[in-house]
């Protein structure tokens, strides 16, 4: 199963559901783990066979914060910020995935109304853009960008849009896109990162101990992961503190933590990100 499903801040999710499991061959148990990840080419889809080779998926609400994505809006050459989108034709990317409602989550935080929000995919987005049937895009993925290094050159006279909005940047992180990433940017971009989240769906916390122990694994052996896995394992920074989220109570206690808050979590409704992230669904009902 790799389906895309990615949220605000994007997500990797870890399931814990009887009778789906993820291995080549996997024994015939009543008690199964699988992991939903991103597409193959994606470094969601590679982080999940990374735990697959470490967990074999079957010893094994948030579990851990992983790496950030950045954000790249690519757009026509004079637009200097990222309220220069109002009123211009942007690709969102594909209905449902990532891309599509982080990219709406930014422009309901920034108040940014673009003439049209067009939901295609990456590909057909870059084609469009340099046609000139569309204003700019957006790509939420780690630089530097596979199809903005082959696909993009000099002459198609697009550059990559700063996000500087004060009401975006209080929620999320600032990020750099470094100088030369791309052949066609000479100067540093500004922008702000999405964070992957391993998560689990425990429904009714039937496999607590099971999520627990994946944790107490991938914990003790994160060595392993950077040594073998992904070059985006070295920057994973598992006791980063994500505004928002709780580590779920099972991680905690296996990794030997305190399974109480001090502070109790800001309701839904205090949540900027979750307002949006449902004023966007209420709007698709």
């Amino acid at each position: 199963m790799k389906r895309v499903t990615k949220y605000l801040p994007t997500l990797l999710l870890l399931l814990a559901w009887t009778g789906m499991g993820l291995a080549a061959d996997p024994p015939k148990t009543d008690n199964k783990m699988g992991i939903i990840t991103g597409g193959e080419k994606g470094t969601y889809y590679q982080f999940g066979l990374d735990l697959q080779k470490l967990m074999r998926l079957k010893k094994t609400r948030m579990v851990f914060p992983l790496y950030n994505e950045e954000i790249h809006v690519l757009g026509r050459r004079g637009l200097a910020d990222f309220e220069d989108l109002n009123g211009k034709r942007v690709a969102i990317g594909r209905d449902g995935s990532g891309t599509f409602l982080t990219a709406r989550v930014l422009l309901q935080l920034s108040d940014v109304k673009p003439s049209a929000m067009v939901p295609i995919d990456t590909d057909e987005a870059l084609a469009e853009l340099k046609a000139g049937r569309i204003d700019a895009m957006f790509y939420v993925a780690g630089y530097p960008v596979k199809l903005f290094k082959e696909g993009v050159t000099e002459a198609d006279q697009l550059a990559l849009v700063p996000i500087t909005s004060k009401s975006i940047l209080e929620l999320y992180p600032v990020a750099e896109i470094p100088p030369n990433t791309y052949s066609w940017q000479p100067g540093k971009v500004t922008t702000v990162a999405a964070k992957a989240v391993l998560i689990s769906f425990d429904y009714r916390f039937k496999d607590c101990d099971a999520v627990g122990r994946f944790a107490q694994i991938m914990a003790r052996r994160m060595d392993w992961l950077v040594q073998n896995g992904h070059p985006k394992w070295k920057q994973v920074d598992l006791n980063y503190q994500l505004r928002g989220w709780e580590q779920y109570s099972c991680v905690k206690k296996y990794l030997g933590l305190a399974t109480t808050t001090t502070q109790a979590p800001p309701p839904a409704d205090d949540n900027p990100v979750m307002r949006a992230i449902r004023a966007i669904l209420d709007q698709q009902q």
